[in-house]
């Protein structure tokens, strides 16, 4: 499906995927849009853009269809509740401290007051492009290291992607890899002539708890906190993609090239910053 873009309309995307302030996803279905509109096949685009050819088809659809409304998300019916009372009473219970009622009414409100179970981490980094022609690309996930309640288990690998609702934690072996209450509220990027540069936010629930294998409590984010960031790029010479990864613990500096051509994609000179965030 052919794309075609007024003048406003490309003015009003590219304004989009340049805002350092919007939302992960919605830089992502401008640039959908904009590479599109430029004749770009489907492939090309998910290579390019590190996504998987089903997205690039869906929002190409949208807005052929719809427009720039398409590229909205669309209101969601109501789900019928997947846990019953003795569930949620439980969950209410690990994260204050306290047994409620079950006749009881309660919010998310009470128990982030009290406990201050919200936590936001902030990861920043910034790679040197040796070459341009390769259109390096932050992917949408990243792994981070935190202290899990609900396994309560301490310095797991937790696994965020950018638009889902919920991460995965790896768990351990006797503690299966399971769904974790976090989500990736912020991933900003800004490409300049030589570098690429990235913030990401992540938001997690957390609440005290002792790791009994390991004799050690849970801390907010964990003792040895680690990320890996996930890339993408496109091969001009052999017009395929590839991926690749940086992390926190790499000596550095370290470098990055072409799976195909073997041309240096990109260099790491510092180590990607974590803060826990204080006041969100």
């Amino acid at each position: 499906m052919a794309i075609e873009l007024t003048d406003p309309q490309r003015e009003d995307l590219r304004a989009l995927a340049r805002r350092a302030t919007a939302r992960a996803r919605d830089v992502l279905r401008a640039r959908i849009v904009l590479a599109a509109a430029d004749g770009m096949a489907n492939t090309t685009i998910a290579g390019r853009l590190g996504v998987h050819v089903d997205t690039v088809r869906t929002w190409r659809r949208r807005f052929v269809q719809h427009g720039p409304a398409g590229l909205a998300d669309r209101p969601r019916s109501d789900r019928p509740c997947r846990y019953g009372p003795a569930a949620r009473l439980k969950v209410v219970a690990t994260v204050t401290g306290q047994v409620p009622q079950p006749d009881s009414q309660w919010t998310h409100r009470g128990p982030c007051q009290d406990r201050d179970v919200l936590r936001s981490v902030e990861v920043t980094t910034v790679l040197v492009l040796p070459s341009s022609s390769h259109n390096l690309h932050w992917r949408g996930r990243l792994e981070l290291s935190l202290d899990c309640f609900i396994c309560q288990r301490t310095g797991r690998t937790t696994t965020f992607v950018v638009g889902a609702d919920r991460a995965v934690c790896s768990g351990d072996d006797k503690f299966d890899q399971h769904y974790s209450a976090g989500r990736i509220a912020a991933f900003d990027h800004r490409e300049e002539r030589d570098q690429t540069s990235l913030r990401a936010v992540v938001d997690y629930w957390w609440a005290p708890f002792h790791d009994a294998k390991r004799n050690e409590p849970g801390v907010a984010l964990t003792r040895a906190p680690w990320v890996r960031l996930h890339l993408g790029y496109y091969c001009p010479k052999t017009e395929k993609p590839g991926e690749f990864h940086t992390q926190t613990n790499l000596v550095r500096p370290s470098s990055g090239s072409c799976r195909h051509c073997s041309a240096p994609v990109m260099v790491s000179q510092e180590v990607p910053q974590l803060r826990l965030l204080v006041g969100r």
